[in-house]
């Protein structure tokens, strides 16, 4: 090797050192530069302890991120991110990669206030691009290999709302892997979060982005119901709380008849559920657990499927000024333009309810005597619903009103609201209906049936 090939080569040794050398020290300035620029144009202050930049692995630490609006709310912070800008990948896909995205306890505020949700509101802010003319617009080649969240925090801040509304999903954990917008191999993208008042909710997927299909479950395990319905209870006169639980596997896709949503063997659990009314504190409806499944869902095809639905250890409380509510309530809920347009309804099948060891109680303080009376259910059963077939529907019920035994079997005509039985009533005591007949005429009965 010549004098002057070794020159060459030290020389372009030295360039390259110096090359990575000034990579190393210029990356990490843009970084904070830019940083600067742009959340001073979105009137946001933002903060960062610590950037480095390795040019020989093409990697991006930062550290201690932190960036709230000017008047104060905060946005988003993590404690340190680590992204693998993939250049070697990037050859390889012959398209942008992300080797790896590495977020350890981001935390996202979403604010809303009478200027909206400040996120939105950030996106909203950029200067809009000019629209591309139809059919223009080229599929984007990217391969993200990894994206990884651990510790993560979402709260949520309603100021503006009747009840200043709150809440926060902790603990959350995602993932990301293998997404290649240029070929048909699926990805996988899950999570794991914690919300409000205990329990947790899972998240597994695989998605494929070339042509668009998505499959996965979630999973809810002992979710809360009392923390989340705050933010509608101010638009209602009740309060609710229980436990959720719940599998869904589902699949998402994209036809030529629109979104493809269907949802298959989906099973729901709801236990220790409470109903009470907000301005008295009286429970009206409770039961010790609710069961639906497996339950099948087709968008296009405008199906649903509920399977069997079983109620055990209800207790329901209906006195005058609880029918009174629900009339006010049902009256609140209808929606005339929804129930004119029969075209876009589902149908609803129903295989089988079930409901056992359960109770209703009547009663009316309004007459004199008080009227009450209870009616028990060992077992009830009804079969057969299906919203687009009226047909009469085998009905069951075996039970007790009051101390007397009951006994019902026939069939419901639900679309005319009308029930044909044989009932057979065992020791009822018309004593118990006494309270009734006074407030119609002037008598009193006694006996038995």
């Amino acid at each position: 090797m010549t004098r002057s090939t070794v020159k060459k080569l030290v020389i372009l040794v030295f360039a390259v050192v110096a090359f990575l050398t000034l990579e190393a020290f210029l990356v990490p300035w843009v970084v904070k530069d830019q940083l600067a620029k742009r959340s001073a144009e979105l009137g946001v202050k933002a903060t960062v302890e610590r950037v480095v930049f390795n040019p020989f692995l093409w990697r991006l630490e930062i550290d201690r991120f932190d960036a709230a609006m000017a008047d104060g709310p905060h946005l988003l912070s993590f404690d340190r991110a680590e992204v693998d800008l993939g250049f070697w990948s990037s050859l390889f896909h012959f398209a942008p990669a992300l080797d790896g995205l590495a977020l350890d306890a981001p935390r996202i505020t979403l604010h809303r206030d009478d200027a909206g949700l400040h996120w939105l509101d950030l996106a909203l802010e950029d200067e809009a691009q000019p629209s591309q003319p139809e059919g223009a617009a080229e599929p984007v080649n990217l391969y993200l290999a990894r994206i990884e969240v651990s510790d993560g925090r979402v709260d949520y801040n309603e100021p503006v709302h009747p009840t200043n509304y709150q809440t926060a999903l902790d603990d959350l954990d995602f993932v990301l892997t293998d997404l290649d917008t240029s070929i048909d191999q699926p990805g996988t993208v899950g999570f794991d979060i914690q919300p409000e008042g205990g329990g947790e909710i899972r998240f597994s997927s695989e998605l494929v982005a070339n042509p668009f299909q998505w499959n996965g479950t979630l999973e809810l395990a002992g979710v809360q119901l009392a923390p989340h319905w705050r933010y509608v209870e101010h638009s209602q006169p009740i309060d609710v709380a229980g436990t959720i639980d719940a599998t869904v596997p589902w699949r998402l896709g994209i036809s030529d008849d629109g979104f493809d949503l269907a949802v298959s063997d989906a099973r729901l659990a709801a236990t220790a559920f409470s109903a009470t009314w907000l301005d008295s504190g009286d429970e009206f409806l409770g039961f010790e657990s609710l069961a639906v499944g497996p339950v099948a869902f087709n968008l296009i095809d405008a199906t649903a499927n509920l399977g069997q639905i079983e109620l055990s250890g209800m207790v329901g409380r209906i006195r005058q000024a609880d029918r009174d509510r629900l009339a006010r309530l049902g009256a609140s809920e209808s929606d005339p333009e929804s129930e004119e347009d029969g075209d876009s309804a589902f149908a609803v099948r129903v295989p089988e309810v079930r409901v056992v060891d359960s109770r209703i109680e009547v009663s009316d303080e309004s007459l004199q005597p008080a009227f009450r009376a209870t009616l028990g259910i060992d077992q009830a059963a009804l079969s057969g619903f299906d919203s687009a077939d009226p047909q009469a529907l085998p009905l069951s019920l075996g039970g007790s009103v009051n101390e007397a035994s009951l006994s019902v079997e026939g069939t419901l005509a639900w679309a005319e609201g009308a029930l044909g039985a044989d009932i057979s009533l065992d020791g009822f005591q018309l004593a118990d209906l006494d309270p009734i007949i006074r407030s119609l005429v002037p008598l009193s009965i006694t006996g038995g049936a």
